[in-house]
């Protein structure tokens, strides 16, 4: 993606045009109709994009590289700075198994309360591109229709599958935002309190209404945390 721009299309008619660039972390469409002219700026995930290393800042955070099926075990290892055959430990003590069925928010959340610290699930619309370290779900580059799980410690982006061979993976300039992270397991700063987390339990064995159910709590949780 560095240097001059590249023309990825360009079209024309009597009456239109179309141009797509490609700049150096997104996609600029530039149409013109008739003698108007505009722009629109497309997410990068959204398009074909060369995921070597070739060209790429190389992070400066320490990455846990995952085995098979291990990207959340992974992924919260950098976020508790726990090594990967404890997590590991925890999840399978909360029901967790190496298969790729993956982990459920309610395994990442047992596995961190037996290592001593609490999570929170956000939604997609409560995350920023400055928030604290969290677990982010997002789409799996590897295989079509599965979620993956990287870290986000604050600063850049920590893919569990960074330098695999055979593996397509994110580099560490991407934030929740621009790699369109579906969710996340934020790292709280404080602990919750016993009936905190029983309202969470709650809300994670939730069958219907998953996805309001977890924004509101998150948002009464984090009023909460910060009137205390």
């Amino acid at each position: 993606m560095d240097g001059a721009p590249k023309h990825l299309i360009s079209a024309s008619g009597s009456e239109w045009s179309l141009k797509g660039v490609l700049l150096e972390k997104e996609i600029k469409l530039e149409y013109g109709l008739k003698d108007t002219k505009a722009s629109v700026e497309i997410n990068p995930v959204d398009v074909e994009t060369d995921w070597t290393r070739k060209g790429r800042p190389e992070p400066k955070s320490e990455i846990i590289v995952q085995g098979k099926y291990e990207c959340a075990a992974a992924s919260l290892a950098m976020l508790l700075g726990e090594k990967l055959f404890t997590v590991k430990r925890a999840m399978g003590k909360v029901g967790w198994t190496n298969s790729d069925r993956g982990a459920s928010d309610r395994v990442m959340t047992e596995a961190a309360r037996y290592l001593g610290r609490d999570l929170l699930y956000v939604t997609d619309d409560m995350l920023t591109a400055d928030m604290g370290p969290a677990s982010l779900t997002i789409k799996s580059l590897n295989v079509k229709g599965m979620s993956h799980a990287v870290t986000w410690n604050g600063k850049e982006t920590l893919d569990p599958n960074w330098g695999r061979a055979g593996r397509i993976f994110w580099g560490c300039e991407w934030n929740p935002k621009t790699i369109g992270a579906r969710g996340a397991m934020v790292l709280l700063d404080k602990p919750l309190s016993l009936d905190q987390r029983a309202r969470q339990d709650k809300v994670l064995k939730a069958q219907r209404g998953w996805y309001k159910k977890h924004q509101e709590f998150a948002k009464t949780i984090l009023k909460e945390l910060e009137a205390a």
